[in-house]
């Protein structure tokens, strides 16, 4: 591969890209701005090229004229000394060679800009992938040591080791990670069973504060191992006295409804609206508290009525009966009629017929939603609406229908 470089005074030179190397800095490339550095190895090279001599090189504010005047000083000054053959006949050749090299600047000279940006574009990327191959290089070579000798009787191709260790290690970027072999043996000290002990609450607000024990997820007391397995009725037992608080605030909730709506009444114009407002919203909490009460007064019933079952059933296999378990339509059998039980133990017997006529309704309703309507079954549709026929007001003696007055 075969690069065209500007050198200092703006001719180009066709270099190999095995020959890109500098003594005085430690990237080629970077000397002078885009400009690259031939000194010693670089002049060595182009002598063997064209056999020419490369130049001192010129100051930015010199002419030509100047230059002339040194180069005449440099010849005459170098007369004198125990290498006078080998300089005449290198002056002999830097003629000639200097001519050539014109040529070729003025060859060069006349190729577009955009041949010579490609050239340089492809010089930089070819000079980064380089880098990236000796970092690489360089990394392997202090992980593995030992690697470059391996066990055995004989020794393995040294070439074929090169070449293994060089795929491995090769990288599109030297910012990009290394592929790591899969020879090297893994630590022996793994995680194999996660610690799940509890966190304790001061560890807990040190890991909030300091985040120092951010690895330990703060969980759930009440879903913990240790904590055992639920029991309901321990549970319903420790906090009975919810329902007893429901009470009073559904007593208190009624109160202030009842004085709400007397203030309504005798409200001024100005506050109607918002007096409205607040009995609109003791009504709804008033019915939340009149739901809360209700489910706690029926959960208390079915816990009450399935403890007694279990214990009757406790009763008989120690009497020797077989195991027996509740179907699911047998637990809504002795439900409801607990439920109704209770209710009769508070209202009577009207309290209870008025609850099964409720629940009668509801179900009536739902039956009448999905009950196909007549106007539908005669027109063969399975659903709709029936339409609504407009009456007659006038009668037949009336007006009549459109059909009648244009007939």
């Amino acid at each position: 591969m075969v690069i065209l470089i500007r050198y200092l005074d703006g001719f180009y030179l066709p270099i190999s890209h095995s020959h890109l190397s500098c003594t005085r800095c430690t990237v080629a490339g970077q000397c002078y701005g885009y400009l690259l550095h031939f000194e010693f190895a670089g002049e060595r090279l182009l002598r063997q090229l064209y056999g020419w001599r490369m130049p001192r090189r010129p100051r930015p504010w010199a002419d030509d004229a100047d230059l002339d005047v040194e180069e005449s000083a440099e010849s005459s000054s170098s007369g004198s000394g125990p290498d006078d053959t080998d300089e005449d006949g290198e002056a002999q050749t830097a003629g000639p060679s200097r001519q050539k090299l014109r040529a070729l600047q003025d060859d060069l000279s006349t190729l577009p800009m955009g041949v010579l940006r490609n050239a340089h574009r492809s010089l930089a990327q070819t000079q980064v992938s380089s880098d990236a191959e000796s970092d690489s290089e360089d990394e392997t070579g202090d992980d593995e040591p030992s690697s470059s000798l391996p066990k055995g009787k004989g020794r393995a191709n040294p070439d074929r080791l090169a070449t293994k260790k060089k795929d491995l290690s090769k990288r599109a970027n030297k910012h990009a990670p290394s592929e790591v072999t899969s020879k090297r043996p893994v630590s022996r000290r793994r995680t194999i069973i996660e610690d799940k002990t509890p966190v304790s609450f001061h560890n807990f607000l040190r890991a909030v504060h300091s985040l120092r024990n951010r690895h330990q997820k703060p969980r759930d007391p009440r879903f913990l191992q240790a904590a055992g397995k639920h029991d309901y009725p321990q549970f319903r037992q420790r906090y009975d006295f919810l329902s007893d608080l429901h009470t009073d605030e559904l007593k208190t909730l009624r109160e202030n409804l009842k004085h709400a709506r007397r203030l309504l009444v005798n409200s001024p114009r100005d506050l109607r609206t918002q007096r409205e407002e607040e009995v609109r919203r003791l009504e709804l909490a008033v019915k939340r508290g009149e739901s809360a009460v209700n489910r706690d007064t029926r959960e208390k019933v079915e816990a009450e009525a399935l403890r007694k079952v279990k214990e009757a059933e406790k009763e008989k296999r120690k009497h020797g009966k077989a195991e027996w378990w509740m179907k699911q339509s047998e637990k809504r059998e002795l439900l409801s009629k607990a439920h109704f039980e209770a209710i009769a133990s508070v209202g009577g017997k009207q309290a209870v017929k008025k609850a099964i006529e409720k629940k009668q309704r509801k179900i009536n309703q739902k039956e009448k939603k999905s009950r196909p309507f007549q106007g539908s079954v005669a027109a063969g549709s399975g659903g709709g609406r029936p339409t609504k026929r407009r009456s007659n007001t006038l009668g037949d003696e009336g007006r009549g229908s459109k059909r009648q007055r244009f007939t």
